[in-house]
């Protein structure tokens, strides 16, 4: 998409959402992609500091960048999230998009398990069942097609 207009939408309503850390970090990865890393990264310390943890800001600012395909900051944020929370099921939830993008069956299957896993020790059944089909959904995708005789 047109990330210049985009950026003009959230800066136009940027009195509807103050010192809300969503709203400053899609800021913050929308000038990110427009090259002003500066002011950037002025909106990412305020929406840091706003996050209740570094797990909260890194992993929406990864979903963030993961939404406007920058694959690359997407996974370098999911990577930190991850270790910073090992046993919350959105890192590898993210992850697993990241690898499916890039073409990776078995890394983003892999990842779907473990983030079943910790779901399913969180007891949080509503993930599980999201989950569960992104996993069959990506099995299915996954399978190399047989010719037909």
């Amino acid at each position: 998409g047109d990330l210049r207009a985009a950026l003009a939408e959230f800066e136009a309503s940027a009195t509807l959402a103050p010192g809300d850390p969503d709203y400053l970090i899609w800021l913050g990865v929308l000038r990110f992609e427009l090259g002003d890393l500066d002011e950037a990264e002025n909106a990412f310390e305020t929406a840091r500091a706003l996050c209740e943890t570094d797990y909260d800001f890194l992993l929406k600012r990864a979903q963030d960048f993961f939404r406007v395909g920058n694959l690359e900051e997407a996974s370098a944020d999911v990577e930190q999230a991850i270790l910073e929370r090992p046993d919350a099921a959105g890192g590898y939830v993210l992850r697993a998009s990241v690898a499916e993008e890039r073409g990776d069956c078995a890394s983003a299957l892999a990842d779907l398990e473990r983030a079943m896993g910790l779901a399913s020790a969180a007891d949080d059944a509503w993930l599980e069942g999201e989950i569960l089909v992104r996993r069959a959904m990506l099995a299915q995708s996954c399978q190399p097609s047989t010719p037909t005789p």
